[in-house]
């Protein structure tokens, strides 16, 4: 997935994008460009003109799996920019620890630095768009799909600001929202409901995306990215995992030259992914035989699992479910054991860190309200109905939620975040917001009563943590809410 992402960043420094279709010689040109002298005609800065081409290169070294000579270009990059830049510089760093970060399989520490970078406001259009598409690969990967699908709509919705930006990461993102539909529907196939990591309750988009619709979404994909032979040849790929996966097809030659082409082009920690990806579809078609092929060829060239440990527990599934379809039962349960294991020790990780930055959340949209209470387990609903009822307490906090339903902190925090994506206080103040923005749509901020009043109806007592909470979930200050409503 990361891999797209660096795609997309390619796109912000010079002419070369995937036009070529040839990673090695797009790097050959990113490398000359870093010794290159900034044309004096061309607009921005000078000094922007001298870091973008660094870090065009760093990324497509990331790409090619050369992590060190990356952080060798990285660090030339920060020095390269200016020290008035201090904000840009900060974000910048971030960014680039994140994106690093992000290809060892350092999740946590790439979730940290990714969330600070996206909550940076001063941040350039190209850090934020980069930050954004790099916080969806991650989620999709920690299969949060919701927050996935929101940080790709928010990079998108940064690029619409800018009409001179660059058109390949726009096309970049429109290739990983499509990633995102088929790889859920893939992970969702009946033959595939024991690949226990995967939620299949969550839908990405609001609405479940069957086999037709998502060849449709490919299609129209297609025609949206224009000639750039990487990206079409992702979508060839996708579009064959599905016919696999749902229709049988034998057609396993296209998706093998596929994954031979990216190791031609040095990509072989993409090719590895894309192994996974197939190896997968070859499951769901019960097609035994190229799956024991795909994997002895994987063991073979030394690229399987690519991921570091965190996401190793993919590729003993796989393992497993060869020897399910091979009558090993012996080997099945040995490879399943320690795929179930892994997966839960994953989930639990995720959910005592991860929390969808306000900056790319959708504000109230990103859980519907009715859905809140469906999606938690029984007993926790009555921790979201003491919530609701009382909104209007102040002192209302995550201790006395689990008092009152005689849990611990920990085990609610853990329970909302498993179900929701969110933590209990992100769900009072959420519900608050939602309560106060209501109460000012009704006009109840005029003749004499003010915003604040309104907000301490629902235990919000502070100026500055209304104006900060309202801003994050609906863009916009209060008073301006109320201007509007009842102009």
């Amino acid at each position: 997935m990361q891999n797209l992402v660096m795609h997309g960043l390619m796109g912000f420094a010079g002419d070369c994008d995937l036009m070529s279709g040839n990673v090695d010689l797009t790097l050959d040109a990113a490398l000359r460009a870093t010794n290159a002298r900034p044309a004096e005609s061309s607009g921005g800065s000078q000094e922007t003109k001298r870091v973008d081409p660094l870090q065009w290169a760093a990324q497509l070294l990331l790409l090619l799996n050369r992590p060190e000579d990356a952080a060798d270009y990285f660090d030339r990059c920060l020095k390269q920019l200016p020290r008035s830049a201090r904000t840009d510089m900060q974000a910048r760093s971030c960014l680039i620890s994140g994106l690093q970060s992000l290809c060892r399989n350092q999740l946590r520490t790439a979730w940290s630095c990714l969330q600070r970078t996206t909550g940076e406001k001063h941040a350039s259009l190209h850090v934020q768009v980069a930050a954004c598409g790099a916080m969806a690969a991650l989620f999709f990967r920690l299969g949060m799909r919701r927050p996935a699908q929101a940080a790709a709509d928010r990079a998108l919705a940064l690029l619409d600001t800018d009409s001179l930006a660059n058109e390949t990461p726009r096309a970049v993102l429109a290739v990983m929202r499509v990633e995102f539909v088929v790889l859920d529907l893939l992970r969702r196939h009946p033959r595939l409901d024991d690949l226990a990591f995967w939620p299949r309750n969550e839908e990405v988009a609001g609405q479940r995306v069957g086999l037709p619709q998502a060849f449709e979404l490919l299609t129209e994909c297609r025609t949206l990215i224009g000639a750039r032979p990487l990206l079409q040849a992702r979508l060839d790929f996708l579009a064959t995992l599905l016919r696999i996966a749902y229709q049988g097809s034998a057609i396993s030659e296209v998706a093998g030259n596929h994954i031979r082409q990216a190791i031609g082009q040095g990509m072989a920690s993409y090719a590895a992914d894309a192994r996974q990806e197939l190896a997968l579809a070859f499951i769901a078609a019960e097609q035994g035989d190229n799956l024991r092929r795909l994997l002895n060829a994987s063991s073979a060239a030394a690229t399987a699992p690519s991921r570091g440990g965190d996401q190793n527990f993919e590729h003993d599934y796989c393992l497993a479910k060869l020897g399910e379809l091979s009558g090993r039962a012996d080997a099945y349960i040995t490879h399943y054991r320690t795929y179930a294991t892994q997966a839960l020790i994953q989930v639990r990780r995720t959910c005592a860190y991860v929390e969808v930055p306000s900056s790319i959340r959708q504000s109230s949209n990103d859980i519907p309200k009715d859905e809140i209470a469906s999606r938690l387990p029984a007993r926790y609903r009555r921790a979201y109905q003491f919530i609701l009822a009382n909104l209007h307490r102040a002192d209302l906090s995550i201790k006395h939620v689990a008092d009152n339903l005689g849990v611990t902190d920990r085990a609610l925090q853990m329970a909302f975040r498993a179900h929701l994506g969110m933590s209990p206080s992100a769900v009072i103040r959420q519900c608050r917001m939602d309560r106060i923005h209501s109460d000012l749509a009704a006009g109840d901020a005029t003749r004499g009563t003010t915003t604040l009043d309104v907000a301490q109806r629902w235990g919000v007592r502070s100026r500055s943590a209304l104006a900060h909470s309202y801003r994050g979930a609906f863009g916009e200050l209060p008073s301006q809410t109320a201007a509007v409503l009842n102009a």
